[in-house]
């Protein structure tokens, strides 16, 4: 790995620490103010995206011979954990919010066939890992590489589940807002705009990082690569605040009640 790369990869990385710090606290502060259990949630994950990237973090620059005792490879095996669990909670996260819209004859076999397409994309991660090269360079950076064609299947599997969410969510929501007026068309357009742009974003990130995967451009930055998909991910799920401190999935209740209300 060239200097540039090296600056750069942990240049990223702290980078992300301290992103993840702050959607720590986002999360957390939105549980506070609306304490439901997928509140809770949510901030689990957020603990784990940063326990994640702390795993990174420490691999990257601490030399794995003198603080890991060699023990690269085990290591990597709870890094691996660590991760499996916040994209499971993320992603859960996710599709729970996103169908709160659907009729509720429907949500069962929406939220059904979403966690089955989750259950691919872990199920191809853990695969990905199960067949990735750990490695140790004359650094003592303690690294592995993931089983490419199983980690593009992860990525590519979790953009369909973004696509899916946003479709699922965009499409009823918009419906509301043209047949609702006043207040309740004002707060439901700033619900589509937050929830809307934090899976669009999701969906732009792992859409490159696929492109970047499949074309070879990551390289031996998959560091940077981890953490570019990491935080799409938990900014997708992430509680979305306003500035007079209500949040998405309370406005998301309220909109639930008053299409119900008008079915």
């Amino acid at each position: 790995m060239s200097d540039t790369l090296r600056t750069a990869t942990q240049f990223v990385l702290i980078l992300s620490i301290g992103l993840g710090v702050h959607n720590l606290y986002v999360c957390t502060k939105a549980a506070m103010k609306k304490p439901l259990k997928i509140n809770y949630v949510q901030v689990v994950a957020s603990v784990f995206q940063l326990m994640n990237q702390a795993c990174l973090l420490a691999f990257f620059i601490l030399d794995s011979r003198k603080y890991f005792n060699g023990q690269c490879k085990f290591l990597q095996d709870i890094d691996f954990a660590i991760f499996f669990i916040f994209v499971a909670l993320t992603i859960g996260v996710l599709i729970i919010r996103t169908t709160i819209l659907i009729d509720e004859k429907y949500q069962l076999y929406v939220k059904g066939f979403l966690f089955m397409a989750l259950a691919v994309a872990l199920g191809a991660a853990t695969h990905a890992s199960m067949n990735r090269v750990v490695f140790v360079d004359n650094n003592g950076r303690c690294g592995a590489i993931w089983y490419k064609p199983s980690n593009t299947l992860q990525v590519c599997t979790n953009l369909f589940i973004y696509t899916c969410c946003f479709g699922i969510f965009i499409v009823p929501a918009s419906k509301y807002y043209l047949s609702s007026i006043g207040h309740a068309k004002n707060s439901l357009r700033e619900v589509i705009f937050s929830v809307a742009f934090r899976i669009a974003v999701a969906m732009l990130g792992f859409l490159i990082s696929a492109i970047f995967a499949l074309t070879g451009v990551w390289g031996m930055a998959f560091e940077i690569q981890f953490s570019f998909e990491n935080y799409c991910a938990i900014v997708a799920s992430t509680y979305a605040i306003k500035k007079d401190g209500t949040a998405s999935d309370q406005q998301n209740s309220t909109t639930k009640k008053s299409m119900v209300s008008k079915a």
